[in-house]
């Protein structure tokens, strides 16, 4: 137990000794914290991620697929909407210099 302090007293060489190998302790216990957290995360999303994997593996045919992953891949984000665009013609410019719609192609879900 350390002694009561008042102002303008100086710590012990032991003192200050004692409160670096507890600073020193408390780092690493943090730090190990934060690693625990981390690995924690990791886990929930690598489990997420098998689990939307499984269901996409049992689709029967692309429709399928595709609902299964934008319904999924909607829930693990927490958005209201999804959807899955098919093609790359909406992404390109016509050759007569129109505009594409970037509806066209869009099947939502």
């Amino acid at each position: 137990e350390l002694p009561s302090r008042t102002q303008g007293d100086k710590w012990s060489s032991e003192e200050a000794a004692l409160l670096q190998t507890l600073t020193e302790q408390l780092g690493v216990a943090l730090e190990s914290a934060r690693l625990y957290q981390d690995t924690q995360r990791r886990a929930a999303r690598e489990r997420l991620l098998r689990e939307i994997s499984d269901q996409m593996q049992g689709a029967t045919d692309m429709e399928a697929l595709m609902r299964i992953a934008a319904e999924e891949l909607n829930k693990a984000l927490g958005s209201s909407r999804a959807y899955v665009r098919l093609g790359t013609e909406a992404l390109s410019r016509p050759s007569g210099g129109g505009q594409t719609d970037p509806g066209d192609n869009q099947d939502e879900r």
